[in-house]
């Protein structure tokens, strides 16, 4: 297994912080279009990936070694749970439900567990 090194998680913090000001961007145009209905999960889907970029600052400054396949899994994880956030903020704005919604951040928790649960297993048999 490879570790990743301080470059790469420099890298992904780049794509983190590119990724936050993207969904901020689209949830603010998003928002204005919507005639005035607002949504919280629309509003603030961009802190799941600060939530990862503060994760990465964390592994860096305590000098934590993080596997390749944990860290894919990990970020996977954070992309579906932002996903979630924004397709809830878009059906909170039309005013509809969808009985199928709890899927996204269901499958976005167990990539983060599954992404732990690999990292703890690596580290332990090394």
């Amino acid at each position: 297994m490879s570790i990743l090194d301080i470059k790469d998680l420099k890298n992904e913090n780049i794509f983190n912080i590119v990724f936050s000001i993207f969904i901020l961007l689209f949830g603010i145009i998003y928002e204005v279009f919507s005639h005035g209905v607002i949504s919280y999960f629309m509003i603030f889907a961009f802190l799941i990936p600060i939530i990862n970029f503060l994760i990465n600052i964390l592994f860096i400054k305590c000098n934590i070694k993080v596997f390749h396949i944990s860290k894919n899994i990990f970020t996977a994880g954070v992309i579906t749970l932002t996903l979630a956030s924004i397709v809830k903020g878009v059906l909170d704005i039309y005013g509809t439900t969808n009985k199928l919604i709890f899927i996204y951040p269901v499958v976005g928790i167990i990539l983060l567990i599954i992404s732990i649960i690999i990292e703890v297993n690596i580290t332990k048999s090394e």
